[in-house]
């Protein structure tokens, strides 16, 4: 894996990874899925392997709504890149800074209060569909937390 705290190529992919990303959930890939595999050149990992991880992941834990898929796949990019074998501060520490950062701009890491429907009830997920809250507000979410896991990478450096 790429030591992607001391590369300085890695930032200037920030907005190629968040097209990436988009369009990977614009296709067939889960919120979860959509973060995650957009990092796998540089976590030097096959796609498809991050794809069958993360497939469980999406809508909030497999649309339980439970913590935001877009959030959930950047956890797992902060593991891959962050996490130790034996210390896990480093990690607890950029999740909760990554989850209080969210949580800030959107009022909460839960799918279901963020996307403001249940799509556990056949009419809230129709709703949802009709008005386009997928690729309105998951779009914002998948964009959000990759310039997070960017700031955060960056952050990591400075200190180890």
């Amino acid at each position: 894996m790429k030591n992607l705290r001391k590369n300085n190529e890695f930032a200037k992919r920030r907005e190629e990874i968040i097209e990436q990303a988009l369009n990977l959930f614009a296709g067939d890939h889960n919120c979860a899925q959509a973060v995650l595999c957009s990092f796998a050149e540089e976590l030097e990992v096959d796609p498809s392997i991050l794809y069958r991880v993360a497939s469980g992941f999406g809508a909030g834990m497999g649309r339980q709504q439970k913590t935001c898929g877009a959030l959930s796949g950047a956890y797992m990019v902060l593991g891959l890149v962050l996490g130790k074998v034996h210390d896990k501060e480093e990690i607890y520490n950029a999740v909760k800074k990554l989850s209080m950062a969210f949580s800030s701009e959107h009022g909460s890491t839960d799918c279901r209060e963020i996307l403001g429907y249940d799509l556990n009830k056949p009419g809230d997920y129709a709703r949802a569909v009709d008005v386009d809250a997928f690729n309105k507000k998951c779009t914002k979410f998948i964009r959000d937390v990759i310039a997070l896991i960017f700031e955060e990478i960056s952050d990591s450096s400075k200190k180890y």
